[in-house]
């Protein structure tokens, strides 16, 4: 059984376009780090769009990891969810993003404790090592960003369920839909999004972004062709239309109200034009590239920046330069650490 899954994976094509679209993403939350914590001044409408992407870059993964699922699993899961495919599935998806985040956990770990000389909440270090946290608390973790990890196991745990629920598909939507403009009502008491935080990283508030991703690929055969250039003069038109609503926000005001609803409908319908995208030749292997270097980028940009940021000087070019550098570290990253962890765990069965 285990083979012939295996087997079924490697048969499915490749979504190139949406391996482009995650690492530029990644890029996007790193930058738009990058600006926050160094104070980089910046022209008012970069500024808007570097926050929309530091905000809903980290959404788009969610819309990104949905639609990758349904598309590798939809025929795993078609016939049914058996005991030995559930145990497959999720040794694999843990397998994916424990060993890199584990090792974050411990650098992240170190680094406090050198820095504050506070003692380290064992529970808690277990329960990131674990990929468990986000079951009680995302924002419980010492990796910056890493919040999104819990939630994107809570997602995981929940994805088979979704699978077996496709029928009742607009429910669901509709459902998640109500649960983040509830949670981003209440987010309006709190007067920034800081001070939001522990609820607007409640994993209900990102469920929308998730499902919408199952289900738009688990339907996505139901929806026209589109030439390419059509398709992306749509994605053009959507990004100018984010911009747009970007300008002269702040991150609460990104995060509630009509501003939500337009992020969320746009975030998906991006996702959904370029994940019908076909990419030849040598933009297949510029799109791996992108690929490779979005999750370890995503997860070690704080660390390079708190390490290095009294050397600086808020200097904007020597702060770009570190992206810069960032995003090579992430190709390196991926390519001698995480790529050959990963190998090895595929042939362990994983």
């Amino acid at each position: 059984m285990t083979e012939s899954i295996a087997k079924i994976h490697a048969s499915r094509p490749r979504l190139h376009a949406l391996d482009f679209l995650r690492g530029l993403c990644a890029i996007g939350v790193a930058a738009y780090h990058f600006s926050l914590w160094s104070e980089v001044p910046l022209w008012g409408p970069l500024r808007g769009m570097l926050e929309m992407f530091g905000i809903y870059g980290v959404s788009v993964f969610f819309i990104l990891s949905g639609y990758s699922l349904a598309h590798a699993y939809e025929s795993d899961f078609c016939s049914g969810i058996g005991p030995e495919r559930l145990g497959q599935y999720f040794r694999r998806r843990l397998g994916r993003l424990g060993p890199l985040f584990a090792m974050v956990v411990l650098l992240s770990i170190a680094g406090k404790v050198l820095v504050t000389g506070k003692p380290v909440d064992l529970f808690a270090a277990a329960a990131n090592l674990l990929l468990a946290f986000g079951l009680v608390n995302p924002a419980s973790t010492p990796v910056v960003g890493g919040w999104s990890i819990g939630i994107e196991v809570v997602f995981y745990v929940l994805f088979p369920v979704l699978m077996l629920m496709r029928r009742a598909a607009m429910l669901v939507v509709a459902l998640s839909v109500f649960a983040t403009a509830w949670l981003t009502r209440d987010l309006l008491a709190f007067p920034s999004l800081t001070e939001g935080w522990n609820l607007y990283v409640h994993p209900a508030n990102h469920f929308v972004f998730f499902a919408m991703g199952v289900f738009m690929r688990l339907f996505d055969h139901r929806l026209p062709l589109m030439r390419p250039a059509p398709l992306l003069a749509a994605v053009l038109a959507l990004l100018a239309m984010i911009a747009w609503a970007a300008n002269g926000t702040s991150d609460l005001q990104l995060v509630t109200g009509w501003r939500r609803a337009v992020f969320v409908a746009m975030c998906v319908g991006v996702v959904g034009l370029i994940g019908r995208l076909q990419v030849r030749g040598r933009g297949v292997a510029i799109c791996a590239v992108f690929a490779g270097l979005s999750y370890p980028l995503y997860l070690i940009h704080p660390i390079v920046y708190f390490g290095l940021k009294n050397r600086l000087g808020g200097q904007p070019l020597a702060v770009f330069g570190l992206l810069a550098a960032c995003a090579v570290l992430a190709v390196l990253a991926d390519r001698f650490v995480d790529g050959p962890i990963q190998r090895r765990l595929k042939r362990l069965g994983w």
